[in-house]
């Protein structure tokens, strides 16, 4: 806009000089035309460079006439009206990381079930869709780097509590058989519930919650819990084993056999439960009679 008006100046200029020919008369004559002709010249260089735009790989432009947006355009060479102006956008992959690392990225606190607070680091990878028509982004925004900061953040805190607020972590603890929702899915709820937030025109590549910090007694009850499960799965395993070396033992014991076969299987059967990595009881043992293994307690 500012060439343009800069080409006005200069071609009426150019014209009143033209027309003027000559200043004073006599000896005091000043001859102006060629100067007249020369700011013409001026003026026809300034409008050539005011009626084409290049925007940059991967950005997008918005042509504005008048402070209103009037179009679009991708990355290339374009032409535009001298009275247009082009505001670029960056398209390319921007990353938020709310992690607490800097005041103006915090962590985010998020109300859970039951009223708890939970504090959760989030990343989110946005995106203006460089095939899109940002004009009416423009108008809202006015440019680029309003929009992580007006746009994206605010918009992710709401997200984020209208996902998690039914969110219970204890939900095992409270039902029989119950699951927590994975973290996983909770990421893509709220990667779905941000972009039907985002204005037309910004697109949401990827949210990730790595780290949820909940409140300490919730944390505890989390840890005891996996202790616990820790414990089951221990409990589960050893029963599997006793329950196989009982059926050897039964085996073994139902088997009418001399002491010597006897004793030949119950040395194949405590190899095949060793490489299998199975425990023995101490009180295993091969010797003697058919009648002497001693059963599994």
């Amino acid at each position: 806009m500012i060439l343009f008006i800069i080409t006005l100046v200069l071609a009426v200029a150019g014209i009143s000089l033209v027309a003027k020919g000559q200043i004073g008369e006599g000896r005091d004559e000043i001859r102006v035309r060629w100067i007249g002709w020369l700011v013409l010249a001026a003026s026809a260089l300034t409008l050539v460079f005011n009626v084409y735009a290049i925007v940059p790989t991967r950005n997008i432009g918005v042509t504005i006439a008048f402070g209103k947006p009037t179009g679009t355009l991708g990355n290339g060479f374009h032409l535009v009206a001298p009275w247009e102006s082009v505001e670029e956008y960056d398209a390319t992959i921007q990353t938020l990381l709310m992690s607490g690392t800097d005041p103006e990225t915090p962590t985010l606190w998020v109300r859970i079930a039951n009223g708890a607070m939970a504090q959760m680091e989030v990343s989110v990878d946005w995106q203006i869709d460089p095939k899109a028509d940002i004009q009416q982004l423009h108008l809202d925004w006015r440019n680029f780097s309003a929009i992580q900061e007006r746009v994206i953040k605010p918009r992710l805190s709401d997200a984020m509590n209208k996902a998690f607020e039914n969110y219970d972590p204890l939900i095992a603890f409270k039902q029989s058989g119950g699951q927590p929702t994975s973290l996983s899915t909770m990421e893509g709820q709220v990667r779905e519930r941000l972009q039907s937030l985002v204005p037309a025109g910004i697109v949401i590549k990827r949210l990730a919650i790595p780290l949820p910090i909940f409140p300490a007694q919730v944390q505890e009850a989390l840890n005891n819990m996996q202790k616990e499960l820790a414990a089951t799965q221990i409990a589960i395993q050893q029963k599997a084993t006793a329950l196989e070396q009982k059926a050897a033992l039964d085996i073994l014991n139902s088997t009418k056999m001399t002491p010597e076969a006897f004793q030949q299987q119950c040395l194949i059967v405590t190899e095949r439960l060793a490489q299998q990595g199975k425990g023995l009881p101490p009180a295993w043992t091969c010797a003697g009679s058919s009648n002497a293994v001693v059963p599994v307690r």
